[in-house]
């Protein structure tokens, strides 16, 4: 009985030892194969964008050397052949990058293989077409604007190729790589198709030849899957805490943008401090400035991006309120007084107090505020109105007394249409796409300072009139703190009488 029940477990060892293996191998071909699947598509997507970017870029260059072609005016003129001068190097750029490789951008040469066939096919290779392409655009880019027509011939071979076959080549090659990346989907729903019916066989040949034999073994494998199912649980919900993670990236990578960015806005405000020409200083001054707005862009994004995941959190400090309003105050006049704005500030006696809240987070709500009344206002005055109001309740637990700040910032600018307001507050919204390229902006500011004075507790709205003004304005609840003695005997006054009470500190 012994022998026969040690051969039995013998059996039943070496099938289970099989059945193991068998599920090793399979587990192990199948990684292999969404691995390579996974590196396959990841190239086969960059070539899809640089491809898809090609075929606009061609356009572009067709568009702005027919721009540059028609133009008369000096200052058109420079522009057009700027874009056109920039729009050929980024084509050529990712033509070598699509036929040669490009390490900086993670496509080895192994990566294109696949894709570097199209290119040179037939007796007249498309590589060749677009080399000529480029060259046409090379040569209408160095011709004089005085001499350049309509009808000189490699504006009129630049304006065939550009709008006709050189993107059509380009969107063939885009819908054959995506054909590709389909049949490879296909192939791991196959796979996985595969994975699922032989893991089915494989329980049932274990129930049938391993677990019924022995009823001890079976009760020991339950408890093994229930532990392997909840591993499984696990591993479902780390990959789907990763896919989240993954689906940050750009915003994660904003990071890295910033630092090249903070290195071109010094380089650029030391270089407007050298002795330049009127046109050089010009040039500096606007790539200064754009470099700002990008980085001012970044910050707003990573912002909202923060605080879609849940990981901005508030910073409550104490500060005096009539500093943080100076502050405001301070940064935005510079652009007041070019406009020729006056600024006037109403600050209530109860709101000249030590408030605990996020000073960081308040300040950017103003400032982001006042900025808009200084944009989309061309005359007239702005008002900035801050009030405290005490409410029914008791003590907080910092020691003071809770208030409700209410902030008005009111200008006389353009206001906002009654059916529009409801555009505002929202991600990249704008009330009017031409006031968006006439005052530039991103449509982020309003629905950041809306989600910041959520999470502090607060709302925030506008009332608005078109050609008369509008008032934005804000209430949150704050902590007023007790005043210290050194507030009291040593500050002879708060730095806001300045604009409130004398005009040529307040007028910009």
């Amino acid at each position: 009985m012994t022998s026969l029940s040690s051969k039995l477990a013998n059996r039943l060892t070496g099938r289970y030892a099989i059945a193991l293996i068998l599920v090793a191998l399979v587990s192990t071909a199948t990684l292999i194969a969404f691995l390579h699947t996974v590196y396959s598509e990841e190239k086969r997507a960059t070539i899809i964008s640089l491809t898809s970017g090609q075929e606009a870029l061609s356009q572009r260059i067709a568009f702005f050397a027919n721009a540059y072609a028609q133009a008369t005016d000096q200052i058109d003129i420079e522009d057009y052949r700027r874009e056109l001068g920039r729009a050929i190097r980024d084509m050529r750029r990712n033509h070598e990058a699509l036929t040669q490789g490009d390490e900086g951008r993670n496509l080895p040469y192994d990566a294109i293989k696949e894709s570097r066939h199209y290119y040179y096919l037939g007796v007249n290779p498309f590589d060749r077409q677009v080399h000529r392409f480029l060259s046409n655009a090379d040569r209408v880019y160095d011709t004089s604007p005085e001499v350049l027509t309509l009808t000189n011939a490699d504006l009129l071979s630049l304006n065939l190729a550009g709008t006709n076959y050189i993107p059509q080549a380009y969107g063939l090659i885009t819908d054959h790589l995506r054909e590709k990346g389909e049949q490879q989907i296909k192939f791991i729903e196959h796979l996985k198709i595969g994975i699922w019916t032989f893991t089915l066989l494989l329980l049932i040949w274990e129930a049938v030849f391993i677990f019924r034999p022995v009823t001890e073994g079976t009760r020991r494998a339950v408890r093994d899957m229930e532990r392997s199912r909840a591993d499984a649980v696990q591993a479902r919900e780390q990959a789907e805490a990763a896919a989240e993670t993954k689906s940050r990236f750009l915003a994660t990578m904003s990071h890295e943008i910033r630092t090249p960015l903070n290195a071109v806005i010094g380089m650029t405000s030391l270089l407007k401090r050298e002795p330049l020409t009127d046109r050089q200083l010009n040039y500096v001054t606007v790539a200064n400035e754009a470099g700002q707005h990008l980085l001012a862009l970044i910050n707003d994004i990573l912002d909202l991006s923060r605080i879609d995941a849940g990981r901005l959190e508030l910073d409550e400090t104490d500060f005096q309120l009539s500093d943080l309003i100076t502050q405001c105050l301070t940064i935005l006049s510079p652009d007041a007084r070019k406009k020729g704005l006056n600024v006037v500030t109403q600050i209530d006696t109860t709101a000249d107090v030590t408030v605990r809240t996020d000073q960081a987070r308040m300040r950017q709500v103003i400032i982001n505020l006042l900025g808009n009344a200084v944009k989309f206002t061309d005359d007239g005055l702005i008002s900035l109105t801050v009030k405290a109001d005490p409410l029914p309740r008791t003590g907080t637990r910092d020691g003071g007394q809770p208030y409700q700040l209410t902030v008005k910032v009111s200008d006389t600018g353009i206001g906002i249409p009654q059916e529009k307001l409801g555009r505002l507050f929202k991600d990249f919204s704008q009330v009017d796409d031409s006031s968006t390229r006439r005052h530039g902006g991103s449509g982020l500011g309003l629905a950041i300072s809306k989600r910041l004075i959520d999470m502090m507790g607060g709302h925030i709205g506008v009332h608005s009139t078109p050609n008369r003004g509008s008032t934005f304005w804000f209430e949150i609840p704050v902590s007023v703190q007790p005043p210290k003695p050194e507030q009291t005997q040593n500050r002879p006054g708060s730095d806001h009488e300045s604009f409130a009470n004398s005009r040529p500190a307040a007028t910009a």
